[in-house]
């Protein structure tokens, strides 16, 4: 078999380390930094949007407070209201 050969053992090796050394460099250099690039992207979108969803709560908080508030002031009107007729 060829692929046992002595002979051939020194071009065989030369090639796996030409070919590895280029995945290397490739995914080293251009794969690798393309996606660090895409996950920051996704990272710092989804900061943006855990920001505005946190602002968001904390407006609804406060408007349910103030409709609690007005819910009451309303009962206590019309539980006057009752009271006087």
């Amino acid at each position: 078999m060829p692929q046992l050969d002595p002979t051939h053992f020194p071009s065989q090796l030369f090639w796996l380390c030409t070919i590895f050394g280029l995945l290397y460099v490739c995914l080293q250099f251009w794969i690798v930094p393309k996606l660090k690039k895409g996950l920051n992207a996704r990272h710092n979108y989804l900061d943006h949007k855990l920001n505005e969803i946190s602002s968001f709560q904390k407006k609804i908080e406060r408007l349910e407070r103030k409709r609690e508030g007005l819910v009451q002031k309303k009962n206590h009107q019309n539980c006057c209201a009752t009271r006087t007729i």
